[in-house]
């Protein structure tokens, strides 16, 4: 039986790590050909397009972006699993009106030989 807690608190400590460290906390988890699949837009691959992809969100004024886990499930080896939940942003938008953001997630983790998670695959809406 596989232990879906360990990467659900991977999750979870990845958000509040993001709340502290932001675009670093970010591509820490990515994997180095780690791909980020957004609502719009191009599908970003790879460390430095997604470190460029979120230099705009983390400029917003006022920025709070939480996300939870509320489900998933590894593989029998442990090596791959996946994560879905909800996010949730607010921000101070360019003219001053204050804006909020919930969506969706998935994220496809892989362990990485120091056993350590690491993201293959984000999908938000």
């Amino acid at each position: 039986m596989n232990n879906i807690k360990e990467l659900l608190n991977e999750d979870r400590n990845f958000c509040l790590d993001f709340q502290k460290n932001g675009i670093d906390a970010w591509i820490y988890r990515l994997k180095d050909y780690g791909i980020m699949v957004n609502s719009s837009g191009p599908v970003l691959t790879g460390k430095e397009e997604v470190k460029e992809s979120l230099i705009p969100l983390l400029s917003l004024k006022s920025l709070e972006f939480t996300w939870e886990p509320i489900g998933g499930n590894i593989s029998d080896d442990e090596t791959l699993g996946y994560t879905y939940g909800n996010y949730n942003r607010s921000f101070i938008d360019s003219k001053e009106k204050e804006q909020h953001q919930t969506g969706r997630y998935t994220t496809i983790w892989r362990k990485d030989s120091d056993g350590r998670w690491k993201i293959e695959l984000d999908i938000g809406n």
